[in-house]
C-alpha cells in the first residue's frame, strides 16, 4: 500500500473512532463517505480492516 493510501486509511479510521457512539453505525459510513468522497462500501471495506489490495464488487 502507498503510503498516502495509508494515510487517508488512518484518517478515515480516525474519524469513524469519534463517530462511534454518536449515531448508528449505518450513519457513519454515509457521514465518512460524503466527507471523504468515497463510497459507503468503501468505507466499509477500510474500516473492516481486511486486505487493503482487494478492491469491493
Amino acid at each position: 500500500m502507498r503510503p498516502t493510501t495509508a494515510k487517508r486509511y488512518a484518517k478515515i479510521r480516525q474519524a469513524a473512532a469519534e463517530l462511534y457512539g454518536k449515531m448508528p453505525v449505518m450513519k457513519i459510513y454515509l457521514e465518512l463517505a460524503d466527507r471523504f468522497d468515497l463510497s459507503d462500501e468503501w468505507i466499509r471495506h477500510i474500516l473492516s480492516g481486511k486486505n487493503a489490495k482487494k478492491h469491493p464488487p
